[in-house]
């Protein structure tokens, strides 16, 4: 069966003591965890004494499916290392453990997982390391901010299947490492306000359009622009549109900031996959309900929408 191993890590400013007392209690996890996010009324059980080897941490849900993780082995302000048994989507088991240690740029988090796919899912490997990594990614920044803050200010509300009315979106398409987003669309939407106001052309909320996502060099295909408020005769040199007619897609509503949004987008694939649904190639989008020039970043509102197929 095929080896999978993923490891993803983050910097933390707080006392090691701060970080290991956090990782090793399993009822801090609800608070941080990347995959409650779109179920928090999964069921959730932990042991009386949840910093204590031998104490585990169980859930049960419609979109989180069902499994337990366990405290093998706990070294104090050093490590913390688990076992995960997966009963569903499909019985499976991996060895899961955190390090933490001192570092000449501060007191390093990392989280690992490691294990064997079924022999039915070998040709998944690679994808299951890049979306594993990715969530890993999204529960360190909550961990993160949990830990140095005492409470993560970002919720994800899960709408579910929603009608769309046509939608078309003016902006300057690109393509980029997935990573590189925050620091490529802040000037996009600059250069795409300015040429439209050039062009005496009004425009709508901040938005932007995800194409196509790579899942082996993590590329992403995506428009950041705006929405039309009319029609667009002569179309500005430089921008394109996207058009969507009306349809029906997944909404989910993300309130705080921008680097959070990664868990209104994996709520929503969630619930695709629950569903079975199969998502629109034509493109899916996200519409910024404020203007974060303005709006402190924990009130940010943001609207979801992965598109389905008929």
């Amino acid at each position: 069966m095929p080896r999978f191993h993923v490891r993803r890590s983050t910097l933390v400013e707080a006392p090691l003591a701060d970080i290991y007392s956090t990782v090793a209690d399993y009822s801090t996890w609800p608070a941080w965890s990347p995959w409650l996010v779109a179920e928090p009324d999964a069921e959730i059980t932990i042991s009386p004494k949840p910093r204590e080897i031998g104490a585990s941490y169980s859930w049960k849900g419609d979109l989180v499916g069902e499994g337990k993780i366990t405290h093998l082995h706990l070294e104090p302000d050093e490590s913390v290392r688990d076992e995960i048994r997966f009963a569903k989507p499909f019985r499976s088991r991996a060895d899961v453990w955190f390090e933490i240690r001192q570092t000449h740029d501060g007191n390093l988090l990392a989280w690992n997982m490691e294990g064997k796919l079924p022999w039915f899912l070998f040709w998944m490997k690679s994808q299951m390391e890049t979306f594993i990594g990715m969530d890993y990614e999204r529960g360190l920044k909550m961990l993160k901010e949990y830990i140095e803050t005492g409470e993560v200010k970002a919720e994800t509300r899960l709408h579910g299947l929603v009608d769309v009315e046509p939608v078309e979106i003016v902006g300057i398409r690109q393509r980029c490492h997935r990573r590189e987003l925050s620091e490529k669309m802040p000037p996009l939407f600059q250069q795409v306000h300015d040429l439209l106001e050039q062009a005496g052309l009004e425009h709508g909320r901040g938005a932007s359009v995800y194409h196509h996502f790579d899942c082996k060099s993590e590329e992403m295909d995506f428009t950041s622009g705006f929405e039309c408020n009319a029609p667009l005769v002569d179309l500005p040199e430089g921008l394109s549109l996207w058009s969507l007619p009306a349809t029906q897609a997944i909404r989910v509503e993300q309130i705080g900031p921008y680097e959070h949004l990664g868990n209104a987008w994996s709520a929503a694939h969630q619930f695709l996959r629950y569903r079975k649904l199969k998502e629109n190639p034509a493109g899916s989008f996200e519409v910024y309900q404020n203007d974060p020039e303005t709006t402190p970043a924990d009130e940010l509102k943001t609207d979801v929408y992965v598109t389905v197929k008929s």
